[in-house]
């Protein structure tokens, strides 16, 4: 029962670290896969009609939109841009929004080429998996 309770306890920790080696890897095409909620629930996604995309420059500051993808490998952009801006604070990466009537932050709990993970303040994760099109997807 020690064992089983330590490596639970290794388990926590590691996964709740987090995991950003290059921040410029969240420029792109993300696909929401599911939420975590903070009570424990979840909400998968198995079709998205958008996905979110984030353009980051090498200030720091950048863009995020929600786009539909279209079957010629092209994009319909359906939100107007949403500002951001990321800081580094105590080893963790943290992203600032900002529309003309609100702002919000989220914090980056896991980022590599293939996977995204966002905690809003609500304590809900969001998990992200590179957006890749049809076309991608048939070679």
């Amino acid at each position: 029962m020690k064992h089983l309770t330590t490596l639970f306890l290794l388990a926590t920790v590691l996964s709740c670290s987090q995991k950003v080696d290059d921040i410029q890897q969240l420029n792109g095409y993300w696909e929401i896969e599911k939420v975590l909620m903070e009570n424990g629930e979840s909400k998968e996604y198995t079709v998205n009609e958008t996905i979110d995309h984030f353009v980051v420059n090498e200030d720091l500051s950048g863009s995020r939109n929600k786009v539909r993808p279209l079957l010629d490998g092209s994009f319909i952009t359906v939100t107007k841009d949403e500002k951001i801006n990321l800081k580094e604070e105590n080893k963790k990466w943290i992203i600032t929004y900002q529309t003309d009537f609100f702002s919000w932050t989220e914090t980056i709990q896991k980022l590599d080429a293939d996977h995204l993970e966002l905690i809003n303040e609500s304590h809900n994760t969001y998990i992200y998996k590179r957006y890749q099109s049809e076309k991608e997807l048939e070679k």
